[in-house]
């Protein structure tokens, strides 16, 4: 019987109710609950089921890995660390689909854990009709892998409470951690100090909208971006425009700090170049900024300025941006 140990509630940016919580017990129990999304980790390549392993308990549950590896749904390994299979055809096992993070040799999975939120952000993002109504994940990578379990749980909660935070298609997130695990009861106790730290860091931020503007751009695009922003202040002397640099607060959380500023804005704009398209950071304040304009039409203003490389090489959905092509090199006299 699984137990159910933390709850915690989430408003969203949107004002809508998410949880997420912190169980112990058999990851694979169901019972009368459907998983949409089950997230395993595993060896680049390998599937091997093993004692010690989710795979080997999907295994003995008549689900396998490998099979599904064969034919995948999204395959996010070389950008993301990750794949997700083809949606699971299973006689008993309500589990819809699996997500496999793919921990690099030699890299520390705690650094890598926001590419699995990434590429379920941009399989969601592919259909308005997609919904992550509960994702399941354990400690990932600290089984036959062996990482630390209280970096990747830290991480872990960080990850899931940003997303549920700002990701209108994720409504729950369950961590699961073992039954006997020797270290359980400082796992729980640094799970609770962590949940209420993001709890703080979202209740210590202002709520009010104080910028007109949000600007999103590639550092090494910093010439793009000062011309950008004098032609703003040209066209519109009092409008206020947030710019991370000049704005992020010192000793702040810099990315819960970057997501309560864009929540705080009337408008973000992302200049999009192709050093953009392929930061991680960058695009999660483009998802962020895509998620926003979900409920305030006309929130998100898409600045492309590409010299080479075609959108249909970026993500399914980028090519449904009504983007503005302002050249390249840009032209901002245009705006």
């Amino acid at each position: 019987m699984n137990q159910l140990v933390f709850s915690e509630k989430i408003i969203d940016l949107h004002g809508k109710s998410k949880i997420l919580q912190i169980c112990i017990g058999d990851i694979v129990d169901c019972r009368d609950e459907e998983i949409d999304y089950l997230i395993i980790s595993a060896f680049p390549g390998d599937y091997m089921p093993t004692a010690r392993s989710l795979i080997g308990r999907l295994s003995a549950e008549g689900i396998s890995v490998d099979t599904l590896s064969r034919s995948i749904e999204r395959d996010y390994r070389d950008r993301w660390h990750c794949w997700i299979s083809k949606p699971i055809v299973h006689r008993t096992q309500p589990i819809k689909q699996i997500v496999c993070f793919e921990n690099p040799y030699e890299s520390n999975p705690a650094n890598l854990l926001g590419h699995i939120f990434r590429g379920m952000r941009d399989y969601l993002m592919e259909n308005n009709r997609r919904k992550a109504g509960l994702i399941r994940m354990p400690l990932l990578a600290t089984g036959d892998q062996g990482y630390s379990q209280l970096a990747i749980l830290k991480e872990l909660i960080r990850q899931t409470y940003l997303h549920l935070r700002t990701v209108e298609a994720i409504e729950r997130v369950q961590i699961f951690l073992r039954p006997g695990n020797p270290e359980l009861h400082a796992l729980l106790v640094a799970a609770g100090i962590e949940i209420r730290e993001c709890r703080l860091e979202i209740l210590a931020a202002p709520q009010s909208r104080i910028y007109d503007y949000f600007l999103s751009y590639r550092h090494e695009n910093q010439d793009m971006k000062d011309q950008l922003v004098s032609r703003l202040r040209e066209r519109l002397p009092e409008s206020r425009i947030f710019v991370d640099k000049d704005d992020l607060l010192p000793g702040s959380n810099w990315k819960i700090s970057l997501y309560q500023a864009m929540a705080r804005s009337n408008h973000a704009i992302c200049l999009a170049t192709e050093s953009y398209l392929e930061s991680p950071e960058c695009l999660d304040e483009f998802h962020l900024a895509i998620n926003l304009n979900y409920k305030n039409s006309g929130y998100l203003i898409p600045l492309l300025s590409l010299k080479k490389r075609d959108l249909s090489d970026f993500s399914r959905w980028a090519g449904r941006i009504h983007w503005k092509n302002i050249g390249y090199p840009p032209l901002f006299s245009n705006l």
